[in-house]
């Protein structure tokens, strides 16, 4: 009996652990710590300031993932032709402002790994294998 109860707090415990990695549709201090981190490289790169549209928002272990929009700070469409972007958007090698970007805790502090704005492909398709990142982030088991 004690074998039972021992092994179903067990697997509780880890739909627990899991059911807290998703931080997709929640307010909590990571997810904005997260989507501050990564606000900092893309408003540098767009040179103006950011609001994100969260689709996904995962963290496993010290890996996070981010995948939605990004937005200018009222929360419309972005202009991309006139950011760095204008010429592949010219090329039609640009597909909006779908982002995704992997990030890493390294010494208790989050950084962005990589980041992807308008991608045509499933540009972290090879993000686990390149950054060591957990497979299961990208919803790839």
């Amino acid at each position: 009996m004690k074998t039972f109860i021992l092994c179903t707090f067990l697997m509780l415990s880890g739909y627990i652990i899991q059911a807290q990695t998703d931080l997709s549709h929640t307010n909590k201090p990571l997810r904005t710590l997260l989507l501050n981190t990564l606000r900092v490289p893309i408003e540098k790169e767009l040179k103006q300031p950011v609001r994100f549209v969260v689709d996904v928002l995962k963290v496993e272990g010290e890996y996070a993932f981010f995948r939605g929009n990004t937005k200018d700070a009222f929360g419309k469409d972005i202009d991309f032709s006139k950011t760095t972007y204008r010429e592949l958007l010219e090329q039609g090698f640009f597909d909006g402002d779908a982002t995704a970007a992997l990030l890493k805790k390294v010494n208790g502090k989050w950084s962005v790994m990589t980041y992807v704005i308008g991608p045509t492909d499933v540009a972290w398709a090879n993000w686990s294998d390149e950054y060591h990142a957990p497979a299961v982030l990208f919803g790839i088991d």
